[in-house]
């Protein structure tokens, strides 16, 4: 990831905020409230910084794109209305194109999001709209603008978040005469990947958003949370304790269960609920948890969950898995074979899955040999080459 971090810091350097245009809309979900307009990019710019972070991707890049600052509103997980933020890339000059929505992976600051520093946490996006997509970055509940605790891995918050910022981009476009072409391209990675599914069976079953979902593809996503879950509690060696911390503390809020001191070790217990505010790093936050999951979790909990005698708990991981229903547009799951994070066993229950609800067209794109974040990068460039052969 060192080469994607040199590039991403020096686009970076590339884009200052020139100004802002406040824009009231009615309080409904997918309102858009705000929009600021942070500068151009051209396209020249995008394959000399690739080369100089060493990255060599196969781009078709034609557009100068317009970089922008969204502010919208969605449903929180109370079904209260809220305002969220996110990222608007527009290729200038463009014959009507189709729209993208891009997720990202799991953050734990806030402000490493597209709305507050596009050409980072963004670039997927950008390099799509110099390709000839309208495309739009959602922050997610408890990033970017919001402040209220993320709702990790929760299904209904993570699709409507998506959702309605497809809905403000459309009438971002309406009202800035940018034309769309009807046609709708879904992609993320890691979290991500997870979002994107989400939001796939939200419009498969019967959420509007406007158009005609093309094509989706997820980068090393979790879909069996369950079959995730299993895995990581059987190893107590494993050493993903940022994602286990986080994906429990967040449970517990949404279903307020009140059982922190039951599920995790002490001092582990009355720790976790200060660590993800949007404040601290990924590593600040590891520093200060036990290395592996066996010296973080409460092994009487582990226990009775692996012997199935924690419903309630097992109950809200496979009511937010994404095993459920049937894929209709186009899928394309793209997973590294030695990936342990999101482990690639995963991915093969949902194509099987998927496959045997009767799906047409959902593949597994098996990254030989690499682990989760290599896995993502590698899958960027035959996305983007599948999209442009539905595009």
């Amino acid at each position: 990831m060192t080469r994607w971090l040199r590039l991403l810091l020096c686009l970076a350097l590339l884009l200052p905020l020139v100004g802002c245009d406040d824009d009231d809309d009615s309080p409904s979900s997918g309102a858009l409230v705000k929009v600021e307009y942070l500068g151009d990019v051209s396209p020249a710019t995008i394959p000399q910084l690739l080369a100089i972070a060493g990255v060599q991707l196969d781009l078709e890049l034609k557009f100068a794109v317009g970089v922008y600052r969204i502010h919208y509103t969605t449903r929180d997980i109370d079904g209260d209305t809220i305002e969220v933020s996110g990222a608007m890339f527009v290729p200038i000059g463009a014959p009507a194109a189709p729209f993208a929505c891009t997720q990202h992976g799991t953050q734990t600051l806030r402000h490493n999001v597209a709305s507050t520093t596009p050409l980072i946490y963004g670039a997927d996006a950008l390099m799509m709209a110099a390709e000839g997509y309208v495309a739009c970055s959602p922050d997610y509940i408890g990033y970017g603008s919001s402040t209220e605790p993320h709702p990790y891995l929760h299904a209904g918050t993570s699709a409507g978040t998506v959702l309605d910022a497809i809905r403000a981009g459309k009438r971002f476009c309406k009202r800035n005469d940018v034309e769309l072409d009807g046609r709708l391209f879904l992609v993320g990675y890691s979290q991500g990947g997870y979002v994107t599914l989400a939001a796939q069976r939200a419009i498969e079953e019967g959420a509007s958003v406007g158009l005609d979902l093309t094509a989706v593809a997820s980068l090393s996503g979790a879909y069996d949370l369950v079959g995730i879950v299993d895995i990581m509690l059987a190893n107590p060696n494993d050493d993903d304790v940022v994602l286990a911390a986080y994906f429990i503390t967040a449970y517990n809020d949404i279903y307020g269960w009140g059982r922190l001191s039951e599920i995790f070790r002490s001092p582990y217990d009355a720790l976790v609920t200060g660590l993800f505010d949007g404040t601290r790093s990924f590593a600040d936050i590891r520093a200060v948890l036990a290395p592996t999951v066996g010296g973080l979790l409460d092994p009487s909990f582990v226990g009775r969950y692996l012997r199935g005698e924690e419903p309630e708990v097992r109950g809200a991981i496979a009511e937010n898995a994404l095993l459920d229903w049937t894929p209709r547009a186009p899928l394309r799951l793209f997973h590294g074979s030695a990936d342990t994070t999101v482990p690639y066993i995963n991915a093969v229950t949902a194509l099987d899955t998927f496959n045997q609800r009767g799906a047409a067209d959902v593949r597994l794109i098996t990254l030989n040999g690499l682990g989760h974040e290599p896995g993502i990068e590698a899958a960027i460039e035959p996305t983007l080459a599948w999209f442009r052969s539905m595009k």
